[in-house]
């Protein structure tokens, strides 16, 4: 597991004993936990202010991703035991990984 890969983990829901696996993209892997931001699909029904954080992965096709795709910055990165993370299916293009980062340095 590396830094740009996507990979999925189980996230549970806040009021239901119940989650669904969901897409991540690894920032930083270190000892036995990698921090990660979510991957999502749902891009269009935001409001015009959470929109603004969200990274689009131009080449979600590269990235081995079913459609296209987000990555969402409105919340900081979440840590995951590695045990928890499925295993990578995809990674960033190099395309995707440089505006990625040029997108956090504006950001933050």
């Amino acid at each position: 597991m590396k830094i740009n890969d996507i990979a999925t983990v189980f996230v549970r829901y806040l009021k239901f004993d119940d989650g669904k696996r969901r897409p991540i993209l690894i920032v930083k892997v270190k000892n036995e936990f990698v921090l990660a931001f979510k991957i999502t699909f749902k891009f269009a029904s935001k409001s015009k202010s959470v929109r603004k954080n969200y990274f689009e992965i131009t080449q979600w096709k590269k990235a081995n991703l079913k459609k296209p795709s987000w990555v969402n910055l409105n919340a900081q990165p979440l840590e995951f035991p590695i045990k928890m993370v499925g295993k990578s299916f995809g990674h960033l293009s190099e395309k995707d990984r440089v505006s990625f980062y040029e997108f956090l340095k504006k950001r933050y």
